[in-house]
């Protein structure tokens, strides 16, 4: 295990990090507890390098999400207004929390992972944490973007239009912002993890990353219509809300929400 002093600097950046984002606006309460308890994990197992890859996913997507919502008054379709709440947060962070406990396991068992135990080394965890960050950074710019382009997005498969903030639609402007998210990561990793390697697989995983969400998003993302409001809701829980108004199933799996689609694309 790190020593106290580690930790202690770990949960306090972590805090900071989570106030900060919750008096932006960017997290909601609940948001904000999860992100402190991802941050600690993170900032905690993987010091200074894993703090500022998770720092640069959370600051220029969150950034990116008040800038919109300030510039085109309010949220998006599909119940997005708000800060990211504890659901969203660990579909998002949720695998390189993962990464910080395994690694911290295998820290703790070092006799067990010198005798071939199968534990995952250093280079795993570190491509984990930067490949799952990048896929999210990624899918954020290309949705804020996108949304505050103006474009008429069209669903990936197929090629229809379909309502801007729809799960699934792609427009150019969001596609081209998306790769600049993966290659910021990419950036980041390369600087703070020497490793050329690693670079690559966070700038692939986080465009394949974005790529697969949006593909999931068209195929099986549940998606419903309020009939209360007529907006369409991807996260009916959230929408619940601003509206009590029954909703009605238009497609996908109901099972599976964005939040879930977003979980699934970090973890690929």
């Amino acid at each position: 295990m790190a020593p106290v002093a580690s930790w202690a600097t770990a949960v306090t950046l972590a805090l900071g990090v989570a106030v900060t984002g919750w008096r932006a606006g960017a997290l909601t309460p609940s948001g904000a507890v999860a992100a402190a308890l991802v941050g600690a994990l993170v900032f905690g197992a993987g010091g200074l390098p894993w703090a500022v890859l998770l720092v640069g996913f959370f600051v220029s997507g969150s950034g990116l999400t008040v800038w919109r919502r300030r510039g085109r008054g309010g949220g998006g379709p599909g119940g997005r207004a708000g800060g990211r709440d504890a659901r969203q947060v660990l579909a998002n962070g949720g695998v390189a929390a993962v990464a910080a406990v395994l690694r911290l396991v295998a820290e703790t068992h070092p006799a067990q992972l010198a005798a071939g135990s199968g534990m995952p080394t250093a280079w795993a965890y570190h491509a984990l944490v930067a490949g799952s960050l990048a896929a999210m950074t990624a899918d954020t710019w290309a949705t804020e973007v996108g949304v505050a382009s103006g474009r008429i997005p069209v669903s990936i498969i197929g090629g229809r239009p379909v309502e801007p903030g729809r799960s699934g639609g792609v427009t150019a402007p969001g596609t081209a912002a998306g790769t600049a998210g993966a290659a910021l990561m990419a950036t980041l990793t390369w600087g703070m993890l020497r490793s050329p390697t690693l670079a690559w697989g966070a700038l692939v995983g986080g465009v394949s990353g974005m790529l697969l969400d949006s593909l999931m998003g068209a195929a099986w993302q549940g998606r419903w219509r309020c009939q209360g409001c007529g907006r369409a809701v991807e996260r009916p829980r959230r929408h619940r809300q601003s509206c009590t108004g029954p909703l009605r199933l238009d497609g996908g799996r109901p099972w599976l929400d964005n939040d879930g689609v977003n979980a699934l694309a970090s973890a690929a």
